[in-house]
């Protein structure tokens, strides 16, 4: 039962020596030996084939019991079974490290954690009843090597979470969980809390992506990098092979319809907002860069056969209805003064406190017939001004002082036609003289203190203003101001 064989053969021994009684006891000594001597070679074999079948099935539990007698003993032939055994033993094990590391290479999956699980519960077995030190430091490598692994997954998570790489936050959060769920005696304490927060982020940058959809339709189709990213990840996860996906994939699917109904609403929203201000630019410009996006890459994400129009050919529509709309006002050719009074006498009879040229009958007809309202009108007359006005500033920026003056008669055109219906053009006509007016005395200040300076021929730098000034802007010589500066000015260069 003991398998202490040095001491099973010191009694048989002494049983040998017994048998020189034997003529004294009837040969009861041999009759004894005999069976004893089979038994203990019977069970010796017996010891070697369980061994041999420990070893081979990895069951080291209880092993250490049948080994101590063969390390222990002095004989030989036992102390070489036991170096056979412990040989064995160091193979099958390294085999199970092999195994370990192997597998701690592969993808992640429950059958594989398992897998590692039984190979961990069977060094463990080995390192209570065989080496403990030696074992124990190779158990620890390998639980730092599951802990090792388990960080790697979670900061390779947050790097796709950053992108929104929802591909790879998918495959990353899958085994952050599965380790978290089978590692668990093998993984640092809070691993539970960190795999909670991280599925919480990886929910969150799901719930995320009708945010980014949204932006992109606010932004007129312009916010389109991050969706992007987004759509090819999803894209990507839905046609992997990995078939641990299948959420990111319905994902992607919702997205796409999603998507496809908001750029539907957001082109009815453009055909509102032409119909509202008989304007086509805005709208023009939104189905532009709408068509860049779908040219970028965009049109493999949506369903295109969803799609209520056809981007390319509304915004060809939109720009010959636009031109035929700048054409009715065109204020820059040779009849931009009988356009006004046209445009004068139509406002007038548009206006709903006008009440001498037409009644509410002939001014709904009117309105009919121009395809707009006074107000969209007012608005267009407006826009009109304020960019004129915008460009006699850049023109005076430019030092480019013939076009300025031709801004400025363009606004006092509109203001002396249409003044009652678009009252900022006198605004802008008087801010625009008093910027040039402004920068008129600037320049002849300058040439004041150049002219009492020792360095005079620096009014060259100066002069080409100071004339193309004078020579193009006639009401700054007009002013009082502006006359008493010009004066004294030209005063002192004479001088």
């Amino acid at each position: 039962q003991t398998a202490e064989w040095d001491k099973i053969d010191k009694l048989l021994l002494q049983f040998q020596e017994a048998r020189i009684i034997d003529k004294f006891i009837s040969n009861d000594a041999s009759s004894r030996l005999g069976p004893l001597m089979k038994l203990r070679k019977k069970k010796e074999s017996q010891v070697d084939d369980l061994l041999e079948e420990l070893i081979r099935n990895q069951d080291f539990r209880g092993i250490k019991e049948f080994l101590e007698p063969f390390a222990s003993s002095k004989d030989q032939m036992k102390q070489q079974k036991f170096e056979k055994w412990s040989n064995k033993i160091d193979s099958s094990l390294s085999n199970t490290f092999e195994k370990i590391n192997r597998d701690l290479e592969r993808p992640v999956s429950d059958e594989i954690c398992r897998s590692i699980v039984k190979q961990l519960t069977i060094l463990e077995q080995a390192r209570s009843e065989l080496s403990p030190c030696k074992l124990q430091r190779k158990i620890s490598s390998m639980k730092f090597r599951i802990g090792q692994k388990f960080n790697t997954f979670v900061n390779t998570f947050h790097t796709h979470h950053r992108n929104m790489n929802f591909k790879g936050m998918g495959i990353n959060c899958r085994a952050v969980i599965i380790l978290s769920r089978s590692m668990d005696a093998y993984l640092a304490p809070g691993h539970i809390h960190i795999t909670d927060e991280l599925k919480g982020k990886y929910d969150e940058a799901k719930k995320s992506i009708t945010v980014f959809i949204d932006d992109f339709i606010q932004s007129g189709f312009q916010n389109y990098d991050r969706l992007y990213e987004i759509l090819c990840s999803l894209k990507s996860a839905s046609v992997s092979d990995n078939p641990k996906l299948p959420t990111l994939k319905k994902i992607y699917e919702t997205t796409q319809l999603d998507l496809t109904k908001k750029i539907n609403e957001a082109f009815v929203l453009c055909i509102d907002l032409i119909s509202q201000s008989n304007c086509y630019y805005k709208a023009i410009d939104v189905l532009t860069a709408l068509d860049r996006q779908l040219k970028r890459g965009l049109r493999y994400h949506l369903l295109m056969n969803e799609l209520s129009f056809d981007c390319q050919r509304m915004i060809q529509e939109w720009k010959y209805e636009q031109r035929k709309i700048e054409d009715e006002m065109d204020f820059d050719r040779s009849n931009s003064e009988e356009k006004m009074k046209k445009w004068s006498s139509l406002m007038d009879g548009l206006d709903p406190k006008s009440e001498g040229l037409f009644t509410n009958l002939s001014r709904a007809w009117v309105q009919l017939k121009s395809g707009t309202t006074y107000h969209i009108k007012v608005r267009e007359l407006h826009k009109k001004a304020i960019d004129r006005s915008s460009r006699g500033l850049k023109a005076l920026e430019n030092s480019d002082y013939r076009t300025l003056q031709e801004c400025i008669d363009f606004l006092d055109l509109i203001d002396r036609n249409l003044g009652k219906h678009v009252p900022i053009a006198s605004r802008e006509s008087e801010a625009s003289r008093q910027r040039a007016l402004g920068f008129f005395l600037d320049i002849c200040k300058k040439a004041h203190v150049i002219m009492e300076s020792n360095n005079r021929n620096d009014i060259e730098k100066i002069f080409k203003d100071y004339r193309d000034i004078v020579l193009n802007l006639p009401f700054i010589t007009a002013s009082d101001e502006g006359k008493k500066a010009f004066s004294l000015t030209n005063q002192l260069m004479h001088d």
